[in-house]
């Protein structure tokens, strides 16, 4: 769900071959507020909405890495439980900051290359995009820093870019039961992404794929996650 407070990422290829305040690459929902209420992701360089258009103080700008005459990628996250939008060039975070919850309006298309009216319909006059748009993805969920990376590296070859490093993110580690039995067992699990290796302390060598461990302890112990990337363990 990618209205209301939906936590929501696009990813988009564009070439635009010189820059304006605001240039709409794909929105939904409608203009006119209140604060909050809208999405659109934009190719522009204004500070404050040149990224992408919330409405009002949610509205994010791209820091000055908006480039002009050459493909670029654009990623923009929004997740809904920490209220954190960032947005990213190339790979690259490029800006962020935790904003208060969205409430973006149900009813209207999703419309590429303008926005809809504040009626909720297309209109071809509302802040048009005059660039050329390659592709476009929209996810019902927040994609994470390494995620963005590893998809922009992808595509770059395609696109005449150079590949991105992949930052390293540990997303979780926990245990299936907060406590247990002497003898009884447990599953450890955890969610990392960027790594080129992991181990568990104690714990039996592992695969970079693994994401899940039963472990069964005759006493107190204290379990380690390691993992390892081009930034360095973590």
């Amino acid at each position: 769900e990618v209205t209301g407070n939906g936590s929501r990422t696009i990813y988009a290829w564009v070439w635009n071959p010189s820059h304006n305040v605001e240039e709409t690459v794909i929105s939904w929902s409608r203009r006119g507020g209140p604060a909050g209420t809208h999405t659109a992701l934009n190719h522009g360089w204004h500070p404050t909405w040149g990224a992408v258009a919330h409405w009002d103080a949610p509205d994010i700008g791209w820091n000055g890495t908006q480039e002009a005459g050459i493909w670029t990628c654009l990623a923009y996250t929004y997740d809904s439980s920490t209220g954190l939008v960032s947005v990213y060039t190339n790979g690259q975070l490029a800006n962020s900051k935790t904003i208060a919850p969205l409430n973006v309006k149900t009813g209207a298309p999703f419309v590429v290359g303008c926005e809809n009216s504040s009626s909720g319909f297309r209109d071809n006059n509302q802040l048009p995009g005059s660039l050329t748009i390659a592709k476009i993805k929209v996810h019902d969920v927040a994609l994470n820093a390494a995620e963005i990376a590893t998809t922009y590296n992808a595509d770059a070859p395609t696109f005449g870019r150079t590949a991105a490093p992949v930052p390293l993110v540990l997303s979780s580690f926990a245990a299936g039961s907060e406590a247990i039995h002497r003898g009884d067992s447990t599953t450890l699990s955890w969610s990392v992404s960027g790594h080129d290796t992991l181990s568990v302390t104690p714990g039996p060598a592992l695969s970079p794929e693994t994401a899940s461990l039963a472990v069964t302890p005759l006493v107190t112990t204290t379990y380690t996650l390691t993992v390892t990337g081009p930034g360095g363990p973590k």
